[in-house]
């Protein structure tokens, strides 16, 4: 864009791009050898200096400011090739602005009621063709113009009719999205795509106690609402002028930024449980639904001690047989293997999660451990919310962190 800016201006004023001229100048240089034409390859590097501070003036200020304000004939005393070197580090070290553009003030609302005219929704458009007719609009074709790094920015027409200040003497133009640190306004710049992350975090949430491939994969296909609302928003009012192509495109790419995004989440997850939950153990990674029967005695090694000690006496005071013993382990780890329904055993209302985020963080007490048993083994099937098993904690302040990863 910056170059096409610099060459277009170059051919309105009659004077070739600044790159061109060195190039051939470059040129000079290698066809003559050891026989340069001395004046002629002079009458370059001037043509080269009048192009520069036509076309590129802020380019030219910061070169001169940069190499120790030099004069004119010490300029013409370097070679092509620092002319070029000076000229790209301008370039890169140089601030983005363009001479006679007012960087600093910026537009934020209208002060004429007449005229709608909105940084909210002129950054909530997708394209440069939606953005440049909102502008036609708003101020019209004479009142808004770009600089020649493709900021929008209002002329003086364009700021009478929003009835904003004057520019200065000086100045030609206002750039909209102003370059004073950080302002009121780029909240408001923010705010539509801010909005249309929702889905995708009320998503995340909602499947956070499923499966790390369900919750990546319902994230993302959940996430593209968000934009797709947008663009009916943005049909419904006139401005969206994207083919299906183009919008299906675009909803795919948010989709997959917010798999990704919950895949990092997810896989951040362990090193939060590692600095908020000491009894988790290092990278104690949570699984994906459902457990195998040696995950969960894994997590809960003591499971069948508890069932011993809670069950392995008859009411007739005669030891439990141990075929009855294990039917209850048997049951216990039924329960406890499924996260949710969906993943699970679906005649269990609201089934188990060893890892259930809501979990209550005093869950490592053996006698809250054994509570859960008894509410698998005697209750009516209708539990929920089982505490974590090896996320739990008596610290109950960090690890109200790891519930949180």
């Amino acid at each position: 864009m910056h170059l096409e800016l610099v060459q277009k201006r170059a051919e309105e004023l009659g004077l070739p791009d600044p790159g061109l001229i060195l190039s051939e100048a470059q040129d000079i240089l290698s066809a003559g050898a050891t026989n340069v034409d001395q004046d002629l390859l002079k009458e370059k590097k001037k043509e080269f200096y009048r192009s520069i501070m036509e076309n590129e003036p802020e380019i030219w200020e910061f070169m001169k400011a940069n190499n120790g304000n030099m004069t004119q004939d010490q300029w013409e005393t370097l070679s092509v090739d620092q002319l070029e070197q000076a000229r790209i580090i301008a370039h890169l070290q140089a601030p983005k602005q363009e001479k006679g553009f007012d960087y600093t003030s910026g537009v934020g609302s209208t002060n004429n009621d007449g005229i709608k005219f909105s940084r909210w929704k002129l950054s909530s458009l997708d394209t440069n063709t939606e953005k440049e007719d909102y502008l036609n609009a708003t101020v019209g074709y004479d009142g808004w113009t770009t600089d020649k790094f493709g900021r929008y920015a209002l002329t003086q027409n364009g700021l009478d009719i929003l009835g904003l200040d004057a520019l200065k003497p000086d100045e030609k133009a206002r750039i909209i999205d102003e370059y004073q640190g950080f302002t009121k306004y780029d909240w408001v710049d923010a705010a539509p795509h801010i909005i249309q992350t929702i889905p995708a975090v009320g998503a995340s949430v909602a499947l956070n106690p499923y499966g790390t491939v369900i919750g990546i994969l319902g994230t993302g296909l959940i996430g593209t609402t968000g934009y797709l609302a947008d663009e009916v928003l943005e049909y419904s009012q006139g401005w969206s002028n994207q083919s299906v192509e183009s919008i299906a495109g675009m909803a795919a790419e948010a989709g997959m930024y917010n798999a990704l995004g919950e895949g990092v989440i997810r896989a951040l997850r362990p090193f939060g449980r590692m600095l908020s939950d000491p009894q988790a153990g290092l990278f104690s990674f949570r699984p994906s639904a459902p457990y195998t029967r040696a995950g969960v005695l894994k997590a809960y090694p003591g499971l069948e001690n508890d069932i011993r000690a809670m069950y392995g006496t008859a009411a007739d005071g005669n030891p439990l047989p141990e075929v009855e013993i294990q039917k209850l382990v048997n049951k216990a780890i039924k329960h406890l293997r499924f996260k949710t329904p969906m993943t699970g055993d679906t005649t269990i209302p609201n089934a188990a999660d060893p890892f259930n985020p809501n979990a209550k963080v005093s869950a490592g007490m053996e006698n809250e451990r054994r509570a859960i048993i008894q509410n698998i083994l005697e209750g009516n099937g209708t539990y929920s919310g089982v505490p974590s098993i090896d996320m739990s904690t008596k610290q109950t302040i960090t690890c109200s962190f790891s519930r949180n990863a």
